[in-house]
C-alpha cells in the first residue's frame, strides 16, 4: 500500500540558493501527525511551501493520496484537501472573525459544509465564537493563531500544514492552542497534520512521527516516543528547550 503523502528526493530553494537537498518524507496513512523539527534555516518552511504549492521544487516528487502534486497549482491543492497555515498568519485585519472564516470556505468542498465547519471551528475555539463580530486585527496573538487555523479548517482539509503555530505565544496560550488541536484527534476526523515546531518537547508529545532537518537534509526520522530517549535529540534540542 502506498503512503498517504510521499516526498521523494526533493530539491528546492530560491533563485540560485538551494535550501532543500534530496529530502524524502513519508506519511504512511491518514490521521497521522508528523512533526518536522530542526534549527532555524534548516528548510522547514521551504518544505511546507513545496507541499502547499507556493514554491516549485527544482527536482523531486510529491504524491498526495495517490496523485502527483508537482504540476498542481496551490489553489487546486486546496480543492484536493491540503490547507496551509503559515507562521505569519496572513489575516485581513479589517475583516471580522466571521468574514475571515467564511473566506476560508471559498472552495467547493468548503462551501458544501460551511455551516457544519463553522460550528466545528467554534466548538474547537470557543473564543472565536465570542469574538465572531470583532475585527481580526484587534484579536490577541493567540486568538489570531486560532483564527488562522479555523480559516484553514473551513476548507474541509484532509491534510493540515501547520508552520510554527506556537511562534510568539505565551506558554499558557500555547498549551491552550494545542489542547484545542488535540480535539481534532478525539473527534475522529481523520485529519492528517504536518507540523513545523520550534518547541521540540511540544512536537514530540503531540506528534506520532518526527523528522529532523539540518542544513536542508533529513538527518533523523522515527517515532516520536523513540526520540524522547535519543541522546542526540536531547543534547541538541530538548536540553536547552
Amino acid at each position: 500500500m502506498s503512503a498517504y503523502l510521499t516526498i521523494s528526493r526533493l530539491n528546492a530553494g530560491y533563485g540560485e540558493v538551494q535550501v532543500l537537498w534530496d529530502v524524502s518524507l513519508d506519511v504512511p496513512q491518514s490521521g497521522v501527525k508528523v512533526g518536522i523539527i530542526g534549527p532555524n534555516g534548516a528548510g522547514k518552511t521551504t518544505l511546507m511551501k513545496c507541499v502547499a504549492g507556493l514554491l516549485q521544487p527544482k527536482s523531486g516528487k510529491l504524491v498526495f493520496n495517490g496523485r502527483e502534486l508537482n504540476r498542481v497549482p496551490a489553489d487546486k491543492r486546496v480543492e484536493m484537501g491540503i490547507a496551509y497555515v503559515p507562521a505569519e498568519k496572513e489575516l485581513f485585519p479589517k475583516m471580522t472573525v466571521n468574514e475571515v472564516l467564511e473566506l476560508g470556505a471559498y472552495t467547493k468542498r468548503g462551501r458544501n459544509k460551511i455551516d457544519e465547519n463553522l460550528e466545528f471551528v467554534f466548538h474547537l475555539f470557543p473564543r472565536l465564537k465570542e469574538r465572531r463580530l470583532q475585527k481580526a486585527g484587534t484579536l490577541s496573538g493567540g486568538e489570531q493563531q486560532m483564527l488562522a487555523i479555523g480559516r484553514a479548517l473551513m476548507s474541509s482539509p484532509e491534510l493540515l500544514l501547520l508552520d510554527e503555530p506556537s511562534t510568539g505565544l505565551a506558554p499558557l496560550l500555547v498549551k491552550e492552542l494545542f489542547k484545542s488541536l488535540d480535539k481534532l484527534r478525539q473527534v475522529g476526523s481523520g485529519l492528517t497534520m504536518l507540523l513545523v515546531e520550534q518547541r521540540v518537547p511540544l512536537a514530540l508529545s503531540f506528534c506520532d512521527q518526527i523528522y529532523v532537518l539540518e542544513g536542508g537534509r533529513v538527518v533523523l526520522s522515527g517515532q516520536s516516543q523513540d526520540f524522547l530517549n535519543d541522546p542526540r535529540i536531547r543534547a541538541s534540542y530538548i536540553g536547552g528547550a
